[in-house]
């Protein structure tokens, strides 16, 4: 648990969850095109 804090101090935990996010807005992106083709 101390490690994550650390990496949470260096901007660590918040490029993760833009990761996440961008990974999400990729999938609904992909499930959208499926339902309209």
């Amino acid at each position: 648990m101390n490690t994550n804090r650390g990496h949470t101090r260096l901007g660590g935990k918040d490029a993760d969850d833009c990761g996440r996010l961008i990974a999400v807005g990729g999938l609904f992106a992909e499930r959208r095109e499926e339902s309209l083709a």
